[in-house]
Protein backbone atom coordinates (compact mmCIF):
# COMPACT_ATOMS: atom_id res chain seq x y z
CA UNK A 1 0.00 0.00 0.00
CA UNK A 2 1.30 3.46 -0.95
CA UNK A 3 1.00 5.91 1.91
CA UNK A 4 0.40 9.64 1.54
CA UNK A 5 3.27 11.91 2.58
CA UNK A 6 1.37 13.13 5.65
CA UNK A 7 0.81 9.56 6.84
CA UNK A 8 4.44 8.67 6.17
CA UNK A 9 5.55 11.66 8.24
CA UNK A 10 3.27 10.61 11.11
CA UNK A 11 4.54 7.02 11.01
CA UNK A 12 8.15 8.21 11.07
CA UNK A 13 7.35 10.47 14.02
CA UNK A 14 5.85 7.47 15.83
CA UNK A 15 8.99 5.40 15.27
CA UNK A 16 11.27 8.18 16.48
CA UNK A 17 9.18 8.84 19.58
CA UNK A 18 9.15 5.13 20.40
CA UNK A 19 12.92 5.01 20.00
CA UNK A 20 13.33 8.05 22.24
CA UNK A 21 11.21 6.34 24.91
CA UNK A 22 13.35 3.21 24.75
CA UNK A 23 10.75 1.00 23.08
CA UNK A 24 12.87 0.04 20.05
CA UNK A 25 15.72 -2.44 20.02
CA UNK A 26 18.52 -0.78 18.05
CA UNK A 27 19.50 2.39 16.25
CA UNK A 28 20.26 0.46 13.05
CA UNK A 29 16.82 -1.13 12.93
CA UNK A 30 15.03 2.17 13.57
CA UNK A 31 17.11 3.99 10.96
CA UNK A 32 16.36 1.29 8.40
CA UNK A 33 12.62 1.39 9.15
CA UNK A 34 12.51 5.18 9.02
CA UNK A 35 14.33 5.44 5.68
CA UNK A 36 12.21 2.66 4.16
CA UNK A 37 9.08 4.57 5.13
CA UNK A 38 10.39 7.83 3.71
CA UNK A 39 11.42 6.33 0.36
CA UNK A 40 8.11 4.49 0.03
CA UNK A 41 6.52 7.79 -0.99
CA UNK A 42 9.38 9.47 -2.88
CA UNK A 43 9.53 9.50 -6.72
CA UNK A 44 12.78 8.06 -8.02
CA UNK A 45 15.20 9.92 -10.27
CA UNK A 46 14.14 7.75 -13.22
CA UNK A 47 10.47 8.58 -12.59
CA UNK A 48 11.26 12.30 -12.48
CA UNK A 49 13.19 12.14 -15.76
CA UNK A 50 10.45 10.07 -17.39
CA UNK A 51 7.88 12.69 -16.43
CA UNK A 52 10.06 15.47 -17.87
CA UNK A 53 10.54 13.47 -21.07
CA UNK A 54 6.76 13.16 -21.51
CA UNK A 55 6.40 16.95 -21.24
CA UNK A 56 9.24 17.49 -23.73
CA UNK A 57 7.73 14.96 -26.14
CA UNK A 58 4.40 16.75 -25.95
CA UNK A 59 6.00 20.14 -26.64
CA UNK A 60 8.02 18.70 -29.52
CA UNK A 61 4.89 17.20 -31.08
CA UNK A 62 3.08 20.53 -30.88
CA UNK A 63 6.09 22.36 -32.30
CA UNK A 64 6.20 20.01 -35.28
CA UNK A 65 2.45 20.27 -35.79
CA UNK A 66 2.43 24.09 -36.05
CA UNK A 67 5.99 24.48 -37.45
CA UNK A 68 6.97 27.03 -34.84
CA UNK A 69 6.60 27.97 -31.17
CA UNK A 70 3.22 26.51 -30.12
CA UNK A 71 0.94 29.14 -28.59
CA UNK A 72 -2.67 28.71 -27.52
CA UNK A 73 -5.03 31.37 -28.84
CA UNK A 74 -6.87 33.55 -26.33
CA UNK A 75 -10.22 32.65 -27.85
CA UNK A 76 -11.35 29.39 -26.32
CA UNK A 77 -9.33 29.70 -23.12
CA UNK A 78 -7.58 26.46 -22.11
CA UNK A 79 -9.17 24.70 -25.08
CA UNK A 80 -8.22 27.35 -27.64
CA UNK A 81 -6.50 26.41 -30.87
CA UNK A 82 -2.71 25.98 -30.74
CA UNK A 83 -0.94 28.02 -33.40
CA UNK A 84 2.61 29.08 -34.21
CA UNK A 85 3.90 32.40 -32.91
CA UNK A 86 7.14 32.19 -34.90
CA UNK A 87 6.08 33.61 -38.26
CA UNK A 88 6.25 32.48 -41.88
CA UNK A 89 10.05 32.48 -42.12
CA UNK A 90 10.40 29.80 -39.42
CA UNK A 91 7.61 27.74 -40.99
CA UNK A 92 9.27 27.87 -44.41
CA UNK A 93 12.61 26.71 -42.98
CA UNK A 94 11.20 24.36 -40.36
CA UNK A 95 12.41 21.11 -41.91
CA UNK A 96 15.99 22.45 -41.91
CA UNK A 97 15.66 23.41 -38.24
CA UNK A 98 13.99 20.19 -37.10
CA UNK A 99 17.23 18.15 -36.74
CA UNK A 100 18.59 20.85 -34.40
CA UNK A 101 15.37 20.79 -32.39
CA UNK A 102 15.49 17.00 -32.01
CA UNK A 103 19.14 17.16 -30.98
CA UNK A 104 18.20 19.81 -28.43
CA UNK A 105 15.34 17.59 -27.19
CA UNK A 106 17.81 14.82 -26.33
CA UNK A 107 20.36 17.13 -24.71
CA UNK A 108 17.72 18.83 -22.55
CA UNK A 109 16.55 15.49 -21.18
CA UNK A 110 20.11 14.44 -20.40
CA UNK A 111 20.81 17.80 -18.78
CA UNK A 112 17.63 17.45 -16.72
CA UNK A 113 18.80 14.07 -15.45
CA UNK A 114 22.17 15.50 -14.42
CA UNK A 115 20.68 18.46 -12.56
CA UNK A 116 17.83 16.43 -11.04
CA UNK A 117 20.35 13.89 -9.73
CA UNK A 118 22.17 16.65 -7.85
CA UNK A 119 18.87 17.85 -6.42
CA UNK A 120 17.74 14.35 -5.41
CA UNK A 121 21.04 13.47 -3.75
CA UNK A 122 21.00 16.70 -1.78
CA UNK A 123 17.54 15.86 -0.46
CA UNK A 124 18.70 12.36 0.53
CA UNK A 125 21.76 13.80 2.27
CA UNK A 126 19.70 16.37 4.17
CA UNK A 127 17.07 13.91 5.41
CA UNK A 128 19.76 11.38 6.38
CA UNK A 129 21.57 14.04 8.37
CA UNK A 130 18.41 15.02 10.24
CA UNK A 131 17.58 11.42 11.16
CA UNK A 132 21.17 10.64 12.20
CA UNK A 133 21.34 13.73 14.41
CA UNK A 134 18.11 12.76 16.15
CA UNK A 135 19.23 9.17 16.75
CA UNK A 136 22.67 10.25 17.96
CA UNK A 137 21.40 12.89 20.41
CA UNK A 138 17.85 11.94 21.34
CA UNK A 139 15.97 14.73 23.15
CA UNK A 140 14.91 13.41 26.53
CA UNK A 141 11.43 14.84 26.89
CA UNK A 142 8.45 14.95 24.53
CA UNK A 143 8.52 18.74 24.71
CA UNK A 144 12.15 18.83 23.59
CA UNK A 145 11.51 16.31 20.81
CA UNK A 146 8.46 18.08 19.36
CA UNK A 147 10.19 20.85 17.34
CA UNK A 148 12.87 18.47 16.06
CA UNK A 149 10.35 15.88 14.90
CA UNK A 150 8.20 18.65 13.39
CA UNK A 151 11.17 19.68 11.25
CA UNK A 152 11.75 16.09 10.14
CA UNK A 153 8.07 15.73 9.20
CA UNK A 154 8.25 18.96 7.18
CA UNK A 155 11.33 17.75 5.30
CA UNK A 156 9.63 14.42 4.57
CA UNK A 157 6.68 16.21 2.98
CA UNK A 158 9.03 18.34 0.86
CA UNK A 159 11.03 15.29 -0.17
CA UNK A 160 7.88 13.47 -1.29
CA UNK A 161 7.30 16.12 -3.96
CA UNK A 162 10.89 16.95 -4.86
CA UNK A 163 10.30 16.12 -8.53
CA UNK A 164 7.41 18.60 -8.78
CA UNK A 165 9.40 21.34 -7.06
CA UNK A 166 12.39 20.75 -9.30
CA UNK A 167 10.35 20.59 -12.51
CA UNK A 168 8.75 23.96 -11.73
CA UNK A 169 12.16 25.55 -12.20
CA UNK A 170 13.03 23.56 -15.33
CA UNK A 171 9.68 23.62 -17.14
CA UNK A 172 10.90 26.24 -19.64
CA UNK A 173 14.28 24.66 -20.35
CA UNK A 174 13.30 22.83 -23.55
CA UNK A 175 10.89 25.48 -24.90
CA UNK A 176 13.52 28.19 -24.39
CA UNK A 177 16.09 26.14 -26.32
CA UNK A 178 13.65 25.64 -29.19
CA UNK A 179 12.89 29.36 -29.21
CA UNK A 180 16.64 30.07 -29.34
CA UNK A 181 16.95 27.95 -32.49
CA UNK A 182 14.12 29.88 -34.13
CA UNK A 183 15.60 33.23 -33.09
CA UNK A 184 19.02 32.31 -34.49
CA UNK A 185 17.39 31.55 -37.84
CA UNK A 186 16.29 35.20 -37.93
CA UNK A 187 19.94 36.37 -37.84
CA UNK A 188 20.04 38.63 -34.76
CA UNK A 189 23.19 40.62 -34.03
CA UNK A 190 23.27 40.53 -30.25
CA UNK A 191 21.23 39.98 -27.11
CA UNK A 192 20.74 42.13 -24.02
CA UNK A 193 20.48 40.22 -20.74
CA UNK A 194 17.38 41.13 -18.73
CA UNK A 195 17.61 40.04 -15.11
CA UNK A 196 14.62 38.63 -13.24
CA UNK A 197 14.26 39.08 -9.48
CA UNK A 198 12.68 35.61 -9.40
CA UNK A 199 16.25 34.28 -9.45
CA UNK A 200 16.63 35.35 -5.84
CA UNK A 201 13.16 34.29 -4.74
CA UNK A 202 13.14 30.73 -6.05
CA UNK A 203 14.17 27.66 -4.08
CA UNK A 204 16.82 26.75 -6.64
CA UNK A 205 19.01 29.87 -7.09
CA UNK A 206 21.64 29.74 -9.89
CA UNK A 207 25.34 29.33 -9.12
CA UNK A 208 26.08 32.69 -10.73
CA UNK A 209 24.58 35.97 -9.57
CA UNK A 210 22.77 36.90 -12.76
CA UNK A 211 21.99 40.36 -11.45
CA UNK A 212 25.53 41.25 -12.53
CA UNK A 213 24.59 40.41 -16.13
CA UNK A 214 21.63 42.77 -16.28
CA UNK A 215 22.02 45.09 -19.28
CA UNK A 216 25.07 43.33 -20.67
CA UNK A 217 25.17 42.97 -24.46
CA UNK A 218 26.36 39.66 -25.91
CA UNK A 219 27.16 39.43 -29.62
CA UNK A 220 25.99 36.60 -31.86
CA UNK A 221 29.02 34.93 -33.36
CA UNK A 222 29.48 35.19 -37.15
CA UNK A 223 26.40 37.36 -37.68
CA UNK A 224 25.90 39.27 -40.94
CA UNK A 225 27.04 42.64 -39.55
CA UNK A 226 30.23 41.10 -38.18
CA UNK A 227 30.86 39.46 -41.56
CA UNK A 228 30.54 42.88 -43.23
CA UNK A 229 32.89 44.48 -40.67
CA UNK A 230 30.12 46.75 -39.40
CA UNK A 231 30.51 45.56 -35.82
CA UNK A 232 32.85 43.72 -33.48
CA UNK A 233 32.23 41.70 -30.36
CA UNK A 234 31.99 43.88 -27.25
CA UNK A 235 33.69 43.45 -23.88
CA UNK A 236 30.89 41.14 -22.72
CA UNK A 237 31.77 38.54 -25.35
CA UNK A 238 29.56 36.21 -27.36
CA UNK A 239 26.23 34.74 -26.30
CA UNK A 240 27.51 31.21 -26.97
CA UNK A 241 30.22 31.68 -24.32
CA UNK A 242 27.78 31.78 -21.40
CA UNK A 243 24.82 29.81 -20.14
CA UNK A 244 21.60 31.31 -21.45
CA UNK A 245 18.41 31.99 -19.47
CA UNK A 246 16.66 28.81 -18.24
CA UNK A 247 19.72 26.64 -18.86
CA UNK A 248 20.92 26.88 -15.29
CA UNK A 249 18.57 25.62 -12.60
CA UNK A 250 16.69 28.52 -11.05
CA UNK A 251 17.39 31.07 -13.79
CA UNK A 252 14.28 33.05 -14.74
CA UNK A 253 16.04 35.78 -16.77
CA UNK A 254 15.33 36.78 -20.38
CA UNK A 255 17.17 37.97 -23.48
CA UNK A 256 16.17 40.99 -25.56
CA UNK A 257 17.40 40.48 -29.12
CA UNK A 258 18.93 43.19 -31.32
CA UNK A 259 18.63 42.99 -35.10
CA UNK A 260 19.92 46.39 -36.27
CA UNK A 261 23.34 48.00 -35.89
CA UNK A 262 21.52 51.14 -34.74
CA UNK A 263 20.60 49.27 -31.54
CA UNK A 264 24.17 48.27 -30.70
CA UNK A 265 26.35 49.98 -28.06
CA UNK A 266 28.94 52.43 -29.38
CA UNK A 267 31.86 50.13 -28.54
CA UNK A 268 30.52 47.38 -30.81
CA UNK A 269 30.36 49.57 -33.93
CA UNK A 270 33.36 49.75 -36.25
CA UNK A 271 34.28 52.91 -38.17
CA UNK A 272 32.57 51.34 -41.16
CA UNK A 273 29.50 50.58 -39.07
CA UNK A 274 29.29 54.13 -37.74
CA UNK A 275 29.68 55.55 -41.24
CA UNK A 276 26.94 53.27 -42.52
CA UNK A 277 24.67 54.29 -39.68
CA UNK A 278 25.32 58.01 -40.21
CA UNK A 279 24.68 57.65 -43.93
CA UNK A 280 21.36 55.89 -43.39
CA UNK A 281 20.15 58.44 -40.84
CA UNK A 282 21.05 61.46 -42.96
CA UNK A 283 18.99 60.12 -45.85
CA UNK A 284 15.87 60.07 -43.68
CA UNK A 285 14.24 63.46 -43.24
CA UNK A 286 13.50 64.08 -39.61
CA UNK A 287 14.77 60.66 -38.64
CA UNK A 288 16.44 60.21 -35.28
CA UNK A 289 18.86 57.51 -34.23
CA UNK A 290 17.10 54.85 -32.13
CA UNK A 291 18.35 54.52 -28.56
CA UNK A 292 21.21 52.08 -28.25
CA UNK A 293 21.47 49.31 -25.74
CA UNK A 294 23.04 50.34 -22.47
CA UNK A 295 25.62 48.29 -20.66
CA UNK A 296 26.65 47.73 -17.11
CA UNK A 297 30.41 47.29 -16.83
CA UNK A 298 30.59 45.06 -13.77
CA UNK A 299 31.74 41.50 -14.42
CA UNK A 300 29.72 38.47 -13.31
CA UNK A 301 30.52 37.63 -9.72
CA UNK A 302 30.24 34.07 -8.44
CA UNK A 303 28.21 33.78 -5.28
CA UNK A 304 27.55 31.02 -2.80
CA UNK A 305 26.66 27.82 -4.66
CA UNK A 306 22.96 27.02 -4.90
CA UNK A 307 23.76 23.52 -3.66
CA UNK A 308 24.59 24.83 -0.21
CA UNK A 309 21.26 26.64 -0.09
CA UNK A 310 19.16 24.09 -1.96
CA UNK A 311 15.89 23.35 -0.22
CA UNK A 312 16.74 25.56 2.77
CA UNK A 313 13.67 26.41 4.83
CA UNK A 314 13.25 29.43 7.04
Amino acid sequence: MILESKQVAENVAGLLNSYAEGKNASTEVVKSQVMALIFSNVPSLDQAVASYRINCDDFLAKTIAVKGMPTRTIIGGSTGEIVSSSGRSVADNFQKLLPLIKKCHASCIENYRTQAKICFEKYVSDINQLIDQFLAEVPRTAKERAPYIARIKREIRYFSKWNQLFYTHKAMSFPSEVEYIFIMSGEPLAAVWEYSSLDEECEFPPDMDHKQRDGRVYAVRRNWAEAKSLMVVGSDGYIDEIDRPHQETGCMCHLHWLYSISDLPEEMLTAKGKASLEKSTTTQVGASTPPRATKKPSAPVARKSWLSRLFSKS
